[in-house]
């Protein structure tokens, strides 16, 4: 009977383990910036950025519409310093059944999915297929820089935004588009795979 108790206690120990392990995996990076401050920002602005990203692959699957990243720079890009920030925004792609065999469609925004003004410290470089991409190069009438279609493909199938702080404290991060079909924090991936293969 006592042999069957510390069993049971052992088993209970090891359950723990692997939930705190699930838990750390499913959190990411996120354990590296709960100091606060800045860097709390920083990583803060990357977390929002791939959670939203997984929310949107996830709605182009279940509604069949493809959903494009807008990437806005910030207008001093345009001779303005009315407004120093990155922001970002998705839209999807919806075609007018009352104009078929007219190609009328459209990018319009999503239900409750608002524009996101990065913290003003964050610049963004992209690059598609290798390439670095010029704010010169934004598509006109706020059409999407890169799509993912509900097949989990996605145009163009390499691109890449690199994160970096003005203030040069911090490492710069990237997110990527995926062998999964999905944009993924590299960095927070690299991790995870990490703590995967350590347990």
């Amino acid at each position: 009977m006592l042999e069957q108790r510390r069993s049971a206690g052992f088993s209970l120990i090891e359950i723990m383990a692997v939930v705190l392990i699930l838990g750390m995996m499913a959190t990411g990076a996120m354990v590296i910036f709960s100091a606060g401050g800045p860097k709390q920002d920083y990583y803060g602005e990357l977390e929002k950025f791939t959670g939203i990203a997984h929310q949107i692959n996830d709605f182009a699957i279940v509604t069949g519409e493809p959903m494009g990243l807008v990437l806005t720079p910030p207008l001093w890009s345009s001779q303005s310093l009315e407004n120093p920030q990155w922001s970002y925004t998705w839209k999807r792609f919806v075609s007018d059944p009352s104009s078929a065999g007219q190609g009328q469609s459209s990018w319009e925004a999503i239900d409750n999915i608002e524009p996101v003004r990065l913290d003003e410290n964050i610049e963004l470089y992209i690059r598609i297929q290798g390439d670095e991409w010029e704010w010169e190069d934004t598509p006109p009438n706020d059409n999407p820089i890169f799509v993912i279609y509900p097949s989990g493909e996605a145009e163009p199938f390499e691109f890449e935004v690199e994160f970096v702080h003005r203030s040069g404290d911090f490492e710069e991060q990237h997110v990527e588009f995926h062998k999964s079909g999905k944009l993924q924090w590299r960095e927070a991936w690299e991790e995870r795979e990490a703590l995967k293969e350590k347990f």
